[in-house]
């Protein structure tokens, strides 16, 4: 299953090869890193995923958890707006939001 896409975003790139088993994708999100963690942290747990240590800032990188996929999330404030990247492992499942 795909990675939500953030509340009020554009995706600006995205990233797949059946070469690799990941994704990418990016989004332009309204909203602080801070609002996005929370969102994601909500939604992602919804979803059956565990967050994980990232070992990064506190709501700049997140890493989650779901059998054997891993997904990070990387939370970047850009003016008003936050720049999301969220790189999927399980690919195969993923479909483009």
């Amino acid at each position: 299953e795909a990675v939500a896409r953030p509340p009020v975003a554009r995706r600006i790139f995205t990233a797949t090869s059946a070469e690799v088993p990941f994704s990418v994708r990016i989004y332009r999100a309204s909203g602080s890193p801070a609002a996005l963690s929370d969102f994601y942290d909500r939604t992602m747990a919804a979803s059956g995923w565990r967050r994980v240590p990232s070992g990064g800032a506190q709501g700049e990188r997140l890493a989650y958890t779901k059998g054997m996929a891993v997904t990070f999330v990387s939370l970047t404030a850009e003016g008003p707006t936050t720049l999301v990247a969220t790189t999927e492992s399980d690919r195969g499942s993923a479909t483009d939001k």
